[in-house]
C-alpha cells in the first residue's frame, strides 16, 4: 500500500499497491510505504534558537529513505535543511521494512529519478535489531548502496532501544565512514519505548548534524 503524506495538511492519501517480483526475503511483501512528495516545511518560531548554522556553499536536494524511524526523523531534518538552505524534496518511509525491502524492490531507483536528489539520508535498521543472518543483510546493503550510483549519502544506523545483534556493524561495513552509529545515543523514548520521542528525534538530529560537521569530505553541512 502506497501512502502519500502531505505535511501541510497532516494527512495521508491512499494510492495504489506496490508490487514487485524482485522483492525477496522481505518480512511482508505488501508493507505500507509512506512517500512524502515535494513540500515546504514551515520553520518553528524557536528553530533559530535551537539550531546552529554552518557555512556551506553547496545547497542540496535531499531524499530521506528508511523505516518508521525516518517518519520521525524527517521533522528535525527538515528544520536543519530549511535553516541551512537545503531542501528536503522527498521521503520514502517504509514502515516495518528491512534492508531486504529497499535492496530488492525498485522503489529507490524510481524515486531518485522522480525527485532528482543530490544527497541521500538512509535511516534504517530498527526492525533488524534481532537479526542474525548478517551476511545476507550485508549483501543486501551493498545492493542498496549501488542504487545511489555516485550520489553522496549519510547512512544513519537505528536508534534502537536495545543493543542489536550486529546490524549496525553490518551496515557500517558497507557504508564505511558514511555510517553513523545511533545505537550509542541515550534518547527519550515514545510510549512504545522503541521509537524515540519527539524530543528524542531532535537530540538524534542534533547529534547527526554535529557528526557531519566534524566529518571530513561530508559534502553536506546541516
Amino acid at each position: 500500500m502506497l501512502l502519500l503524506y502531505n505535511i501541510q495538511s497532516n494527512q495521508y492519501k491512499l494510492t495504489k499497491n506496490i508490487t514487485s517480483d524482485s522483492v525477496k526475503h522481505a518480512a511482508a511483501k505488501q508493507t505500507p510505504v509512506v512517500i512524502t512528495q515535494q513540500w515546504n516545511f514551515e520553520e518553528t518560531t524557536d528553530s533559530k534558537d535551537s539550531l546552529f548554522k554552518f557555512s556551506d556553499s553547496t545547497k542540496h536536494r535531499i531524499l530521506l529513505i528508511g523505516d518508521s524511524e525516518a517518519g520521525g526523523f524527517k521533522f528535525p531534518l527538515s528544520k536543519y535543511c530549511n535553516f541551512n538552505g537545503h531542501k528536503l524534496v522527498g521521503v520514502i518511509e517504509w514502515n516495518c521494512a528491512t534492508i531486504f525491502n529497499f535492496a530488492y524492490a525498485d522503489t529507490v531507483q524510481a524515486f531518485i529519478a522522480k525527485f532528482k536528489p543530490t544527497y541521500i539520508f538512509i535511516v534504517l535498521g530498527l526492525n533488524e535489531v534481532y537479526a542474525r543472518d548478517i551476511n545476507a543483510r550485508i549483501k543486501a546493503a551493498y545492493i542498496l548502496k549501488n542504487k545511489f550510483n555516485s550520489l553522496p549519502y549519510a547512512w544513519i544506523g537505528p536508534a534502537s532501544w536495545i543493543q542489536d545483534y550486529g546490524i549496525s556493524n553490518a551496515f557500517a561495513s558497507v557504508a564505511g565512514d558514511n555510517f553513523y552509529f545511533s545505537n550509542r545515543l541515550i534518547l527519550p523514548r515514545a510510549d512504545d519505548q522503541r521509537h524515540p520521542s519527539n524530543k528524542g528525534y531532535e537530540i538524534w538530529m542534533d547529534s547527526v548534524a554535529k557528526w557531519l560537521a566534524r566529518k571530513p569530505n561530508a559534502q553536506l553541512h546541516l
